[in-house]
């Protein structure tokens, strides 16, 4: 791609910035030109000694307060939890980004509780709570985003490691939890492009949580067959070639 973007990324629940793996790797293939930009959550990551908001909305404005966002040719990409903020963010403040990619995320009031959380998770969920075994936790979050157990088994030890050097509390897992069941977007006006990635093997996420959606906010909706919640560790080649592809479309 001929032109430079500015390529904001933001993870879900529990995760930073470290959490996107190598999919930086593929952006950098695809948009050679543009500079990334990784964006940890309030309690999480560079952030980790903070305390997180618990609503949606607060997420945003501590966020703006403290990414400089540049000016122009502005794509945000956010996965599962990192999706409910980013709408918040793009129908309050349209200016700051000019286009957008959400990957599995759902929404309450548009899709009902058992769409948006596969109630199978509830128990590995309060083991990951009680839990003081790091490796454990990690495990855990990892069979909820990773369809693959080769890629579970490549990614232990980098998670562990992870969490040992900015560790999420358990306080603020909690609160980002509040977080994204209390977010309900209240109609929010979407004017920039929108891409709405899902995968029809989400664990975690049902498809026609997905589907609703697209049809709430339009947008261009892409799929991926067999990939897990967390379509960036499972799938970043294809995720990285299928932004890269719907910017195409939109003339960028």
């Amino acid at each position: 791609m001929e032109k430079e973007i500015n390529i904001y990324l933001l993870r879900g629940l529990s995760r930073e910035s470290e959490h996107w793996g190598n999919f930086g790797e593929y952006l950098n293939t695809n948009f050679p030109k543009s500079s990334i930009h990784y964006i940890d959550m309030p309690g999480a990551g560079i952030y980790h000694q903070s305390k997180s908001p618990t609503s949606i909305p607060s997420i945003v404005e501590t966020l703006r307060s403290k990414e400089l966002v540049q000016t122009t040719n502005n794509l945000l990409i956010a996965s599962s939890l990192g999706g409910m903020v980013a709408l918040e963010w793009i129908s309050k403040y349209p200016n700051d980004f000019q286009f957008a990619t959400t990957i599995c995320s759902s929404y309450k009031g548009i899709c009902n509780p058992r769409e948006r959380f596969n109630l199978k998770f509830t128990f590995p969920i309060l083991t990951f709570l009680l839990s003081s075994n790091v490796r454990r936790r990690e495990k855990i979050i990892l069979r909820i985003n990773s369809n693959h157990e080769t890629i579970r088994k490549e990614l232990i030890e980098q998670w562990v490691d992870i969490q040992h050097k900015r560790k999420l509390s358990k306080l603020n897992f909690m609160r980002q939890v509040l977080a994204g069941m209390r977010y309900a977007p209240v109609n929010p006006s979407i004017s920039i492009p929108l891409l709405i990635i899902g995968s029809k093997k989400d664990d975690l996420v049902k498809p026609n949580c997905i589907v609703k959606t697209h049809e709430q906010f339009g947008g261009t909706l892409k799929w991926h067959e067999t990939a897990g919640h967390c379509v960036p560790i499972d799938e970043p080649k294809w995720l990285s070639d299928t932004i890269y592809e719907w910017l195409k479309t939109i003339d960028v």
